[in-house]
């Protein structure tokens, strides 16, 4: 999420994520020629020996996602497994989300505003009652 849209100081984290989704997709179009296939996982949280001293963080976020949990190693590797299998053949220039927070991340930006910020004190535009 963090590579998509910004957030407060994790500008640097960021734009090494969106980094490694650009040359994702641009190595599966310079090497794509040669039957050559490149994807990215991009994991949410996940019970790694690093996120363990922060558990209670990363299981705080997990709530808000889709499934409401901390995912466990196996699940991604699962995941790249499967992009490694002849099934996975067609797939390439992906970056594969390990939950559903993208997709849930995205509608919510996606969506249009229904009310400005204006001042109360202001007209709504075209609406004047002037003359």
């Amino acid at each position: 999420m963090v590579a998509r849209y910004g957030q407060l100081g994790m500008a640097a984290y960021g734009a090494s994520r969106a980094s490694i989704e650009l040359l994702t997709k641009a190595w599966a179009a310079e090497y794509g020629p040669q039957n050559i296939r490149v994807n990215a996982v991009a994991p949410g949280p996940t019970l790694t020996p690093s996120v363990e001293p922060r558990l209670e963080m990363a299981e705080e976020f997990a709530k808000a996602l889709p499934l409401g949990r901390v995912a466990d190693v196996q699940e991604l590797a699962d995941v790249i497994t499967f992009l490694a299998t002849p099934a996975a053949s067609y797939i390439t220039g992906a970056i594969i989300p390990s939950t559903a927070a993208a997709a849930r991340s995205e509608s919510r930006r996606n969506r249009p505003r229904r009310h400005s910020r204006r001042r109360p004190d202001t007209e709504p535009l075209g609406c004047s009652s002037r003359p």
